[in-house]
């Protein structure tokens, strides 16, 4: 049988909005002497803008320094110095991996239990082609993607995309300088889960009109592309 900390963290992920679940999380989280919880309830503070200046001043300033003394310790087991994260209630809403984007960092993204809320990932790079690195990427949770300069990919990362169910979660999806071609365009255009995307970004990739027209078919406009002799990539939801 769960605990009630386990119990309230599935509602968290199954419900990230609920106010009231991130308040009684904060309040049993004080109760075990985890200072997030503490964390958790001075961010709560600040977005109460009804609150006395002062106080959310007083508030602001407490859960910055408490962000200085335990970010390192809640990003674990990510090594802080190879990663960018931005916090929300407590937990790792938007994160960047700047090292080469090896299956291990990977491995380590997929064990941080405060990975359970996050909404954007950004990758830089990665000099390994291996599918295990996309298969693992499938077990975290996450709603916004960029894949920035994995060009070793090429089209198989929409393949690998499509296959593992990473794209039928995903709200935005950005693929920078991926070597993307109109074969991968069309692969992208013939997924029905494409149509839930707000945002699609193709930009520096190898695109010519044809894979332009397959993605415009589905809702996604074209602009003017430059520094590319196949007419680079660089499409926007319309």
């Amino acid at each position: 049988m769960g605990t009630t900390r386990e119990a309230l963290e599935a509602a968290l992920a199954a419900d990230p909005e609920n106010v009231a679940l991130h308040s009684a999380y904060a309040d049993l989280l004080i109760e075990e002497g985890d200072p997030r919880g503490e964390y958790i309830r001075l961010e709560l503070i600040q977005e109460d803008r009804n609150q006395n200046a002062e106080i959310l001043s007083s508030a602001a300033l407490a859960s910055f320094e408490m962000l200085l003394d335990y970010e390192r310790e809640w990003l674990k087991p990510l090594d802080s110095k190879e990663v960018r994260a931005s916090w929300v209630r407590g937990w790792i809403d938007e994160l960047c991996i700047f090292s080469d984007s090896s299956e291990t960092n990977i491995s380590k993204l997929k064990r941080c239990p405060m990975n359970r809320l996050l909404r954007s990932l950004t990758l830089f790079g990665s000099k390994v082609h291996s599918d295990r690195v996309i298969r693992i990427l499938a077990n975290v949770p996450f709603r916004e993607v960029e894949f920035n300069n994995f060009n070793d990919y090429a089209d198989s990362l929409i393949d690998l995309l499509i296959e593992t169910g990473i794209l039928q979660r995903l709200e935005s999806l950005s693929l920078m300088a991926c070597a993307i071609t109109d074969d991968g365009a069309e692969m992208l255009a013939s997924s029905p889960h494409v149509r839930n995307l707000k945002s699609l970004n193709l930009d520096f990739n190898y695109l010519t009109p044809v894979g332009f027209a397959a993605l415009a078919e589905v809702g996604f406009s074209i602009g003017e592309q430059r520094d590319n002799p196949a007419w680079d990539g660089g499409t926007h939801a319309v």
